[in-house]
């Protein structure tokens, strides 16, 4: 119960973050995170959910899941995601998205659902918000990803 009090207290400083560095971005902009995350999404699906995570990640990218250990750096996130189970897929869509008013920093919010392909075929469906930087060639990399089920009711 501890760790997801801390896990939540974590998600609302970044969120508090996030929204005192973003400022109203010209809906163009919007659209570059927002196409960026469909992107990842259509790679997740036609090469692997592995191989997009690893492809999408910043040098310095976090990841942190629910009841697991965050994920931190290229490396770690390559070794954990390099034997990502083909047999699952992931696929999300973007619902929001802002930048900050530096625009180097944005997020993307939204809904994401994942299936095991397998003897439990295990559906669940949740919420995701991946922070994006830009990076020197003008692409957009995660830096920080989380994700959270749906409540049941």
């Amino acid at each position: 119960m501890q760790q997801l009090n801390n896990y939540r207290a974590l998600t609302g400083m970044l969120l508090a973050w996030l929204l005192s560095a973003c400022s109203q971005p010209e809906k163009a902009d919007e659209q570059v995170l927002i196409t960026a995350d469909i992107a990842f999404s259509e790679m997740a699906a036609t090469d692997g959910v592995g191989k997009a995570f690893i492809h999408y990640a910043d040098s310095n990218a976090m990841i942190v899941h629910e009841r697991q250990h965050p994920m931190s750096g290229l490396t770690e996130i390559t070794k954990a995601y390099s034997s990502f189970p083909a047999s699952t897929s992931l696929s999300w869509r973007p619902l929001h998205a802002e930048i900050a008013a530096s625009g180097d920093l944005g997020y993307t919010f939204g809904e994401y659902e994942l299936t095991a392909n397998d003897s439990t075929a295990r559906k669940e469906y949740g919420y995701y918000i991946t922070v994006w930087k830009r990076q020197p060639d003008g692409s957009w990399k995660y830096v920080f990803d989380t994700g959270s089920e749906k409540p049941l009711n």
